[in-house]
């Protein structure tokens, strides 16, 4: 039995997984043709790197080339939590430039550390950074942004005012408070963008937050907004829709809007038509459903909501399909016939940046998910979001068992990386696999002793226990204290059948407890044939081990059944019957 043990002791996320199954020896090609069948701009890619000094693989995803905003390394801050998240302040720490920007769950905004400031005056354009530069920048003066803090980094594209081959994808920091602001002035916002051919002012990707005071036409008074634009053709200030509350000259008063020229979200229904339709095997795409399923259910319970009424704003992005795609064929690839998860760290601490705001660590989806999968969790040692929704989604559905490393023959370890190095722990998600070794099963035996129970229930009783899921249940006659005669009843039984056979006893007998031990099981392997004797067919039981027959023995039940219809004593059918099956020792 080929078997994989997934370790989680620095907690897990999607592309953590991901480059973990493929450095234990999945096949990049097979998955990345997995992905592209789900949408055909999608694309793996892998490189090595090392966390804490250990080896380790990056897996990063690629949309039509270029590197997903989620995967940019030299954004992540060194104490974000596998997903990058950071905590949303917006203290006068914070805004006096030591701000810290990590990359959020999909379809958020990504980032870095600045702890820069400029004079106060008018803040430089973003545009006048080349690409790959980072610019910091802070302004103060009447009518533009009080305390103003912006960020920007480019990539390549084509943007004027920029060399050709150069790409806008600005990110910025600002916060401003009430005073004499200009056409389009934002008092609070961040922004990461992909510019195809875009005119100065376009918003790739961000969020803003104003204090009004006096403010000309097209101002923010004190609205909230969350944009996300595509290459194409824009003008000043574009951003692709909107909702705004009232406010003068057009601008928008206390108003809350979601921009984007293609930022939309996915509900479960339509994820799950775009994975149907997809061109995977049975395997994966059962899988990549089953996923998606855990987080519609996670996500409907943590916001009160049907699960077919979820929209995935974190994890329905392009990322989040690649990486749960792509670990659904790279688990398949390495054809496992089984798969044990180690006891999960969450992390906790300070608060993570949702799409709706700020939410707790571990995160509400996080703990439904490994509640619904009754998986082992522990906080963890790192203040940050150690295990993510979409990587938790992952390890439920993968597992087949939770605990300790289990027996094997290790034939690869994978180690997948985090997009950061933290200082707390190495951010590393490892997978071993090998061949199982045989160990002996373990099961359960209840034992109680009755003396005041009517000796002609107890055949009941027993065959009670053997409905309930009993491997074996016996009666064993002893003397009690001050001479009483009783019996101490036991039984054998698999984990997954305890609880009823707890309750036949504790029912259908007079004891009011019972002892709990565990032991191993040395069972042969078995199966059935069956003999005629004179017209009747009688089953016999055939034992194995090592590979050679132990034991030929007819069943009992049918023996007597063919006695009472032949009728003939039942030793001598039963001898006809062990006669019959002498060739079945061979």
């Amino acid at each position: 039995m080929r078997i994989a043990w997934i370790d989680c002791a620095a907690g897990a996320s999607g592309d953590m997984l991901l480059g973990a199954f493929l450095s234990a020896g999945a096949d990049l090609e097979l998955v990345n043709a997995a992905v592209a069948a789900v949408d055909a701009s999608l694309s793996i890619t892998v490189e090595r790197t090392t966390r804490h000094q250990i080896a380790a693989t990056k897996a990063s995803v690629r949309v039509s080339g270029e590197l997903h905003p989620e995967n940019f390394p030299d954004l992540a801050p060194a104490n974000a939590g596998a997903s990058g998240h950071v905590e949303a302040l917006s203290t006068p720490e914070r805004v006096a430039g030591e701000a810290e920007h990590g990359s959020d769950r999909a379809g958020e905004a990504t980032g870095h550390e600045a702890d820069a400031a400029e004079p106060a005056g008018d803040v430089p354009s973003l545009r006048s950074a080349s690409a790959g530069e980072v610019g910091h920048e802070h302004g103060e003066a009447d009518g533009t942004h009080a305390a103003g803090h912006g960020h920007g980094h480019r990539h390549a594209g084509d943007v004027p005012g920029q060399e050709h081959g150069e790409h806008g994808a600005g990110h910025g920091h600002g916060h401003g408070h009430p005073g004499d602001a200009s056409e389009g002035d934002v008092g609070h916002g961040h922004g990461h963008g992909h510019a195809g051919d875009a005119s100065e002012g376009d918003v790739g990707h961000g969020h803003g937050h104003g204090h009004a005071g006096d403010a000309s036409e097209g101002d923010v008074g004190q609205g909230h907004g969350h944009g996300h634009g595509h290459p194409g053709d824009a003008s000043e200030g574009d951003v692709g829709h909107g909702h705004a509350g009232d406010g003068p000259d057009g601008g928008a008063g206390a108003g809350h809007g979601h921009a984007g020229g293609g930022g939309h979200t996915r509900t479960w229904g339509e994820v799950r038509r775009l994975i149907e339709g997809a061109g995977l095997s049975d395997a994966v795409r059962e899988r990549a459903l089953d996923v998606f399923a855990r987080l519609a259910r996670a996500e409907g319970a943590a916001h009160g909501v049907e699960p077919d009424e979820v929209h995935f704003h974190e994890v329905g992005a392009l990322d989040a399909i690649a990486d749960i795609v792509g670990v659904a064929a790279a688990s398949v690839a390495l054809e496992l016939d089984r798969i044990v998860v180690s006891t999960i760290a969450l992390g906790g601490g300070r608060q993570v940046r949702g799409q709706h705001g700020g939410i707790p660590v571990p995160g509400p989806a996080v703990l439904a998910l490994l509640s619904e999968a009754d998986a082992p969790v522990v906080g963890g040692t790192a203040p940050y979001e150690m295990t993510t929704p979409t990587g938790a989604a992952l390890l439920a559905s993968l597992a087949d068992d939770f605990g300790l490393l289990p027996p094997m023959r290790i034939q690869q370890t994978g180690i997948g990386a985090g997009g950061r190095d933290p200082v707390e722990v190495p951010n590393i998600v490892r997978v071993i696999v090998g061949d199982a070794l045989d160990r002996p099963a373990s099961e359960l035996v209840y034992e109680t002793n009755v003396d005041d129970l009517d000796p002609r229930i107890w055949p009941q009783v027993l065959a009670r226990l053997m409905e309930a899921g009993a491997a074996d249940a016996w009666l064993t006659p002893i003397l009690m204290k001050k001479g009483r005669p009783a019996h101490t009843l036991s039984v054998l039984v698999g984990g997954a059948n305890a609880e009823e056979v707890r309750s036949v006893i504790l029912s259908e007998t007079s004891a009011i407890g019972l002892r709990e031990s565990s032991v191993r099981k040395h069972a042969a392997d078995r199966e059935f044939a069956s003999v005629e004797v004179d017209g009747q067919r009688i089953h016999v039981k055939i034992a194995r081990y090592g590979g050679q027959v132990v034991n030929v023995q007819p069943e009992y039940d049918d023996v007597a059944a063919a006695a009472s219809v032949l009728k003939k004593p039942i030793k001598s059918v039963l001898a006809k019957a062990i006669a019959a099956g002498h060739e079945l020792w061979s």
